[in-house]
């Protein structure tokens, strides 16, 4: 708690401007991945590696307030405990959003994945399916010339 009140709350409100734009990433990270976008959506997720290493510099920072927050907040003004009380909260509700989120994306890229799956191996069996009907063709092109001989013989 070695920080002034000022200079924890300067840190509150940053946090809280990250989970702001974390959330506007998982919204566009949701629209890539409904559009299956792959490159824009590998882009955007190392943006958001950035913003989570960010927040958790800023989350080792506020540790301390954290950590003994009902002593830290008789500390701050009334308006300030008002403001730090909302912005803890706004950022609760973003980043169950987020998460929530996450969690749709993931079921729809792990479905996608299935479905490409199944159809490779729809494919590779197609694939042995044509092979095998080739070979009676051979089979038989070489079981018509050994009959041609047999009758001339």
């Amino acid at each position: 708690m070695n920080k002034e009140p000022e200079s924890m709350m300067s840190l509150l409100r940053e946090q809280a401007r990250l989970y702001a734009d974390l959330e506007a990433l998982a919204s566009r990270q949701r629209s890539l991945v409904t559009e299956a976008a792959t490159e824009s959506l590998l882009a955007l997720l190392a943006e958001r590696r950035k913003l989570s290493s960010a927040l958790m510099e800023l989350g080792d920072a506020l540790g301390p307030a954290r950590r003994e927050w009902p002593t830290y907040r008789t500390r701050l003004t009334l308006p300030e405990r008002i403001e730090a009380d909302r912005l803890i909260v706004d950022m609760e509700d973003r980043l169950k959003r987020v998460m929530e989120g996450d969690e749709r994306d993931a079921r729809l890229l792990s479905a996608r994945k299935q479905w490409t799956a199944h159809h490779l191996r729809s494919s590779h069996i197609t694939s042995d399916a044509i092979r095998a009907y080739r070979v009676p063709d051979a089979a038989g092109a070489y079981l018509d010339r050994v009959s041609e001989c047999s009758s001339v013989a």
